[in-house]
């Protein structure tokens, strides 16, 4: 999450919070780690949920369910007590970005949703066409 936090910042996590909008700062359960992530898209509900999250330097856009999330980060601990910035506190490029980065995922779980449904998510030539989507598009 750096530039915004940091690493080693120590923050404030709220889990009991189960409904991530975008643009609400997460903790989620990495491979070997936790991870701090800001959301950018969201869809489905349930066991189909699909959650779009990334950190607020350039770099890709992960893929995780709502199952992977611990909790809500509410506040900065140290070095300082500060509340999390929002969407609205940081820059206009950023913010420009971060609709850009929503645009691309909404794109990609249309994408997604529609080849699963017509049933074509088993032909081997589709699925290699979509992870190459996904590398173009996240």
């Amino acid at each position: 999450m750096s530039p915004t936090l940091p690493d080693g910042t120590v923050v404030w996590v709220d889990y009991r919070f189960r409904s991530p909008e975008p643009g609400d700062v997460v903790l989620l359960k990495g491979a070997n780690s936790l991870i701090v992530h800001r959301i950018v898209h969201r869809t489905g509900t349930g066991a189909s949920s699909m959650i779009y999250h990334r950190g607020d330097l350039e770099g890709g856009i992960g893929v995780t369910s709502d199952s992977a999330i611990l909790g809500r980060v509410v506040a900065v601990m140290e070095p300082d007590r500060l509340p999390i910035p929002g969407l609205a506190d940081l820059s206009p490029g950023f913010r420009q970005r971060f609709r850009l980065a929503r645009f691309r995922c909404r794109a990609h779980a249309i994408c997604h949703r529609t080849v699963s449904r017509l049933g074509l998510d088993r032909i081997g030539w589709i699925c290699f066409l979509g992870r190459i989507v996904r590398q173009r598009l996240l």
